[in-house]
C-alpha cells in the first residue's frame, strides 16, 4: 500500500516539474516580447554574451516597432530599422518620377516620365508586413518567429509598378494616327469560286500590358538606379484577334446583278465607274449599315464626276454625277439577291431602261438614298466590277440559307398612268416673237411591284412582295412669246442697208435678176410641221438601238433556280 502511494506522488510531481518547466518558458518569451515597449534589451537565453548579434530583440525607445534582427527587404538588412527608416530606403523619390521614359517604334518615339505613367511601388505594405513579423500575433506565435529567426533569415520584395492604362493613353496620344490604317480591304479569289478577304493597310495598337511590363523589368532590375528608361512599344498581334477570325467567314458568293451601261456617253461611264469604285471594298460587320449617298458624296465635279443627263422631276438635264443611280439600282439588285436587310430604297420619277419597273433606285442630295444593314451573323463584303460595258456588283460573305432553297424575282406593271391631254405653257420672252417650243414632252406615268419567290427543292413555297413603286405622269411643257410677229418688210429694214446682193433697197424686184423658170412659186397657205407636245421624253438612260425592258401583269417564273437577271 505504502508503495503505491509514494507511485502515484512520483508520477504528480513529475508532471507537476513539466509544467512548471512549461510555464517558465512561457513566462521567458512574455518577458522577451514585452522587452521593446519597456525599453528592456533582452539576452540571447542561451548564451550569456550581451553582444548585439546575439539579441533576440532591439532596443527602441517609446513604442515604436522596429524590425527584427534577420530581416531583409529587396536584399538589405533591415535589423532595428523602423517604419519611416525602411520607407527612405525603399520608397519612390522624386527623381524617380521625374525619370525620362523612352518608347520606340517603327511609327514614331513617345517620350513621357515614370511619374506621367503612374509610377508607385508596394513599400509601405512590405514594410508593415515586414515590421509585423515577430511583433504580432499571440505570444506563442511570436516566440515561434523570433526562435525562426536565429536560423532563417526573412526576406521580403518591394516592387515598383506603373499604369497601363496611362500608358495606353500616352501612346495612342502620341502615334495613334501613325498606328491607325486605311482598314481597306480586297479579295484573294480561288479557283473553287471561294475568296479571302485580304485586310490592307491594318490598324494596328499598342500592347500596354506587355509594354508595362518590359518597363518593369527595368526599374525592378538591380542595376537599375534610376534615371533614363527606354524600350520598344510592344505591337499587339491582332491576327488571331475576333476581328481576323469573323473576316476569315467571308468565302461565299451571297448575291450578284449586272446591268450594261455600254451606250452611255463618255461622262455618264465616267460617273458610273467613280460611283461604283467608292462603293466597291466596304466590309461590313453583323450591324454595320452602308449608305451609297454617303459613299459616293460629294457628287460634284470636284469629286471626279462629270456633266451627264439626270431626271429632276419628269424633266432631263445635265448634271454632275448623271448617272449614278444605276451603281445604286445594281448594288440595289445584288441585295436582294443576298437577302440582306434593305433600310431605305426610293424609286425614280420616271422609269429606267437598264432594269425592269420597280427593280430600280434612285439617289438625290442624300434625301433619296440606298441603305443596307448587314443583320446576318458574319461579316459581307461589297466587290463592284465594271469593264466600261458593264457593271456588276457581288455581295460576298458566308453562306448561311440551307441547300435546295432558291428564290427568283419578278416585276409587275400594275396601271398606266395617262399625261394630261393639255400642255402647260409658259411665256418666255428669250423666244422670237409670236413663236412657241415644247420645253419637255409629255410623260406616261406607271406603277408597279416587285416579288421574290421562294423555292424549296423546286416547288414554290412563299411569295414576298418586296416593293411597290409610282413613277409619276406629267403634261408636256410648252414656251411661248406671245408679243405680235414683226410684219414681214420691217424686220430686216435695217440688214438690208448692209446687204451686198444687189437688190434693191425698197424690196421690189431686180429686173436684171434671171427668173429661174422651174422654181415653183410659194404657197402662202402652205402651214409649217406642227409639233407634237405629248411626244413621250426619251429616257436619257435608254441603250441607243432597244427599247426600255417590258413586263408583263404577271408572267410565269420560268427557272426557279436563277438569281441573276
Amino acid at each position: 500500500m505504502k508503495k503505491r502511494i509514494f507511485e502515484k506522488r512520483f508520477f504528480e510531481n513529475k508532471i507537476f516539474e513539466k509544467r512548471k518547466s512549461i510555464l517558465s518558458a512561457v513566462l521567458i518569451a512574455s518577458i522577451t516580447l514585452a522587452a521593446p515597449f519597456s525599453g528592456v534589451r533582452a539576452e540571447n537565453a542561451t548564451s550569456g554574451d550581451a553582444s548585439p548579434s546575439s539579441a533576440v530583440t532591439s532596443t527602441q525607445s517609446g513604442s515604436e516597432k522596429v524590425m527584427r534582427d534577420n530581416i531583409f527587404i529587396n536584399g538589405q538588412d533591415m535589423s532595428g530599422v523602423t517604419f519611416d527608416e525602411a520607407i527612405k530606403k525603399l520608397g519612390i523619390d522624386a527623381s524617380y518620377t521625374d525619370a525620362s521614359v523612352v518608347l520606340t517604334s517603327q511609327f514614331g518615339d513617345v517620350e513621357t516620365t515614370l511619374g506621367d505613367i503612374g509610377l508607385q511601388n508596394n513599400a509601405e505594405e512590405v514594410v508593415a508586413e515586414a515590421i509585423d513579423y515577430g511583433n504580432h500575433g499571440n505570444v506563442l506565435k511570436r516566440y515561434k518567429d523570433i526562435e525562426a529567426l536565429k536560423t532563417t533569415p526573412v526576406e521580403y520584395e518591394v516592387k515598383s509598378t506603373v499604369d497601363a492604362v496611362a500608358l495606353d493613353l500616352i501612346v495612342e496620344g502620341k502615334i495613334g494616327s501613325e498606328m491607325a490604317g486605311d482598314s481597306s480591304y480586297s479579295l484573294d479569289k480561288h479557283e473553287d469560286g471561294t475568296v479571302k478577304v485580304i485586310v490592307e493597310g491594318q490598324s494596328v495598337s499598342v500592347d500596354a500590358e506587355a509594354t508595362k511590363s518590359a518597363i518593369e523589368d527595368i526599374i525592378n532590375g538591380d542595376s537599375y538606379k534610376g534615371g533614363k528608361v527606354s524600350t520598344k512599344v510592344v505591337i499587339a498581334d491582332n491576327s488571331e484577334s475576333e476581328k481576323m477570325q469573323q473576316i476569315a467567314r467571308v468565302t461565299t458568293l451571297l448575291g450578284t446583278y449586272t446591268t450594261s451601261y455600254a451606250s452611255s456617253g463618255a461622262a455618264r461611264k465616267n460617273n458610273v465607274q467613280r460611283a461604283a469604285s467608292l462603293v466597291d471594298g466596304h466590309l461590313l460587320f453583323p450591324g454595320e449599315m452602308i449608305s451609297v449617298y454617303n459613299s459616293i458624296a460629294p457628287i460634284e465635279v470636284s469629286n471626279g464626276y462629270e456633266l451627264a443627263h439626270a431626271y429632276v422631276g419628269t424633266e432631263v438635264v445635265d448634271s454632275a454625277g448623271g448617272g449614278v443611280c444605276q451603281v445604286a439600282t445594281t448594288l440595289y439588285n445584288a441585295a436582294l439577291r443576298a437577302e440582306i436587310e434593305i433600310i431605305q430604297r426610293n424609286c425614280h420619277s420616271m422609269k429606267v431602261s437598264y432594269v425592269p419597273i420597280s427593280a430600280d433606285a434612285a439617289i438625290a442630295g442624300g434625301v433619296l438614298d440606298l441603305k443596307l444593314r448587314n443583320n446576318l451573323d458574319a461579316p459581307i463584303y461589297i466587290e463592284a466590277l465594271y469593264d466600261g460595258a458593264n457593271l456588276s456588283f457581288n455581295i460576298w460573305g458566308e453562306e448561311y440559307r440551307e441547300e435546295g432553297r432558291t428564290i427568283e424575282f419578278e416585276s409587275i406593271q400594275t396601271a398606266v398612268i395617262n399625261p394630261p391631254s393639255e400642255p402647260i405653257y409658259t411665256e418666255d420672252k428669250s423666244l422670237p416673237a409670236g413663236t412657241e417650243e415644247v420645253t419637255a414632252s409629255a410623260v406616261t406615268g406607271y406603277t408597279g411591284e416587285l416579288w421574290k419567290y421562294v423555292y424549296k427543292n423546286g416547288e414554290r413555297v412563299e411569295s414576298i412582295k418586296i416593293n411597290s413603286s409610282k413613277y409619276q405622269a406629267s403634261a408636256a411643257k410648252i414656251s411661248f412669246n406671245g408679243d405680235p410677229a414683226e410684219e414681214e418688210g420691217e424686220e430686216d429694214t435695217a440688214g438690208d442697208e448692209d446687204d451686198n446682193t444687189g437688190a434693191p433697197a425698197d424690196g421690189t424686184a431686180d429686173p436684171n435678176a434671171n427668173a429661174d423658170p422651174n422654181q415653183q412659186p410659194a404657197d402662202p397657205n402652205q402651214q409649217a410641221a406642227p409639233v407634237d407636245p405629248n411626244q413621250q421624253v426619251a429616257d436619257p438612260n435608254q441603250q441607243p438601238g432597244t427599247e426600255a425592258p417590258q413586263t408583263t401583269e404577271a408572267p410565269a417564273p420560268t427557272d426557279p433556280a436563277a438569281t441573276t437577271p
